[in-house]
């Protein structure tokens, strides 16, 4: 390649064209000097794509985002060192949560190592578990096959998205020019001629879909058609085709769905869809049911109730997933099976007779009832709770838009409160790998620019603070962003844990109080602030958001021990409703 100045040079330049014929073209890049040569390959190449942060446990969390519209890794690209560790956060989450993920990092050559140099420490294998794959490229050198580079490169890209998605680490050793300088160096341009003549990537993978045995699918449809009582519960699942196929699986069952947050059937207003579960499955009549089957599709469930009572009962539990890891934290599972969500529900609901429920519509009623209470203690008052700004964001969000629900209670609280409708809403992301307070502002960035759809991010006071370095991405960002930030002055959902009974541990030690002021944080980094305190200042501010042209945060200020009242009213007010007739109990 005569256009390239060096041997650093041309294995980059290869490197990153062969990923971006593999289906990565979006590269998010930490500054540092030994990743010159990687950056310089995505600075020269057209069709690359890039966004650039000077902190990379940032840069994580937005390849994160990014990965969960496109379905393919965005490659991080970062220098060598602590860079790398900055990582360590997102790469468990990608991991857990089965997000496709590329990580390319700079290093030492090996002489360098175990010597004291500087910016270098052990980089093979960092990632540990938490990696699909690990592959160490040499120094760039005459000696070595350009082939190495280019399968290791498409085999990357494979290996980050099957069998089971997340992350992959490519380690990529550097001895100077670190710059695109000129340098001699030998070079087979015939090694190479096939190659620059196709489009296509040096080695083509295949993404199959693997099935559930015929012998499996009998016997799950002989125990669903035996049951009684029977509940189908829905976890992440993000796929549409999957989706419809599990809904159309619901109705033939005539079973209750409880569907939660992470999965696309969530927000879907069928009468099959049990909402407000928080507290449904609290309820005495909900939990003395003898559900003596249930079909659990899909794992990282939100809402505890729902886990504690597939933890206490001791009946049937299937548990089907598109990967062959345990998930049953409550360890109730009697029957695990492993294939493509869709095929499975299409072809089990070919094998079923569909029989009427009396079930359900109890279910229903008393769903109804919930709704209509929750709506008329949400509006007492004048100020802006929390339950009424996850309440009113459900009702006025755009459908076209997308909403970012954040750990720990706005993500509850979106859960519980929402409104459903016709529509179905925005579509929802969340983080719920690890559940972690880290990385959301950039998840959303990473998410809206892959989309290019506007984005509400609902989060809480600690979790913005956490990522506030992301705010400096949003000048990169193309369409607006609203975040709505609840600042209640700490961790609130820590009131409602038992470590609340100890209020002298409680605080400080727990719910992190403080006394920042958000606004300040929107002055650094230039963006409008709005500071909401009463219902009205919310809607306004709201609506001002859906239209503006540019990026706004709005501070809600919160009083926890208030907030904490509200919670339990409405739970007191829905648990003490009379629920199921006699002969359903």
């Amino acid at each position: 390649m005569e256009y390239a100045p060096n041997i650093n040079y041309l294995w980059t330049t290869l490197l990153i064209e062969e990923l971006i014929r593999s289906g990565c073209t979006h590269f998010v890049i930490a500054p540092g000097s030994r990743s010159t040569p990687l950056v310089a390959a995505v600075a020269t190449n057209k069709k690359a794509t890039h966004a650039i942060t000077f902190d990379e446990r940032s840069a994580g969390f937005y390849a994160l985002g990014h990965a969960k519209v496109t379905g393919y890794p965005c490659a991080l690209i970062v220098t060598s060192g602590t860079a790398v560790a900055n990582l360590m956060p997102a790469v468990v989450e990608a991991s857990l949560d089965r997000i496709p993920m590329l990580i390319l990092s700079a290093d030492r050559p090996w002489e360098l190592r175990d010597v004291s140099a500087n910016q270098t420490i052990y980089q093979s294998e960092f990632f540990g578990s938490y990696a699909r794959w690990f592959f160490e490229l040499p120094c760039p050198n005459d000696k070595t096959p350009y082939d190495v580079v280019l399968s290791a490169a498409s085999y990357a890209v494979w290996q980050s998205r099957y069998p089971l998605p997340g992350p992959v680490h490519l380690n990529c050793l550097f001895r100077e020019p670190l710059a695109p300088n000129m340098e001699p160096y030998e070079s087979d341009e015939n090694a190479l001629l096939g190659w620059h003549a196709r489009t296509e990537a040096r080695t083509f993978y295949d993404l199959p879909k693997k099935s559930v045995s015929k012998e499996a699918l009998r016997s799950v449809s002989a125990m669903l058609e035996a049951a009684k009582n029977g509940l189908l519960v829905v976890g992440d699942i993000r796929d549409e085709e999957a989706s419809k196929a599990l809904l159309a699986l619901g109705k033939k069952l005539c079973w209750p769905i409880h569907a939660d947050i992470a999965s696309v059937l969530h927000k879907l207003l069928d009468p099959h869809i049990i909402k407000h579960d928080q507290y449904l499955f609290q309820h005495a009549d909900i939990k003395a049911l003898d559900f003596d089957v249930v079909l659990q599709v899909g794992g990282r469930l939100i809402a505890k109730p729902v886990e504690e009572l597939l933890k206490n009962r001791r009946g049937i539990h299937i548990f089907v997933d598109d990967h062959h890891k345990r998930s049953d934290p409550g360890l109730s599972v009697t029957h695990r099976l492993d294939g493509d969500i869709e095929l499975f529900a299409r072809e089990l609901t070919t094998l079923l007779a569909k029989k009427p429920s009396l079930l359900l519509p109890i279910w229903l009623s008393l769903a109804d009832k919930f709704d209509s209470i929750i709506t008329d203690l949400i509006k007492e008052g004048d100020k802006a709770t929390e339950p009424f700004v996850a309440h009113h964001i459900s009702q006025v969000i755009d459908k076209q838009c997308m909403l970012m629900a954040c750990t720990s209670m706005p993500i509850r609280d979106y859960h519980f409160f929402a409104r459903y409708r016709d529509d179905g809403g925005p579509k929802i992301v969340v983080n719920r790998g690890t559940s972690g307070i880290d990385g959301l502002i950039s998840t959303a960035i990473g998410f809206s620019h892959a989309s290019k759809k506007r984005c509400t991010v609902l989060i809480g006071d600690l979790a913005f603070m956490h990522d506030a370095n992301a705010l400096a991405l949003l000048q990169q960002l193309s369409v607006p962003m609203c975040i709505v930030a609840i600042n209640n002055q700490g961790g609130a959902i820590f009131s409602f844990l038992p470590v609340a009974k100890f209020p002298h541990i409680l605080t400080p030690f727990i719910d992190t109080p403080h006394d920042h002021d958000l606004a300040y944080f929107a002055k650094v980094f230039h963006i409008k602030h709005c500071l909401a305190i009463t219902k009205t200042e919310f809607i306004d501010s709201y609506k001002e958001a859906k239209k503006a042209g540019h990026h706004i945060i709005i501070e809600v200020r919160s009083d926890k021990e208030s907030n904490f009242l509200l919670h339990e009213r409405i739970k007191k007010a829905l648990l003490s409703l009379e629920g199921l007739p006699p002969v359903c109990r």
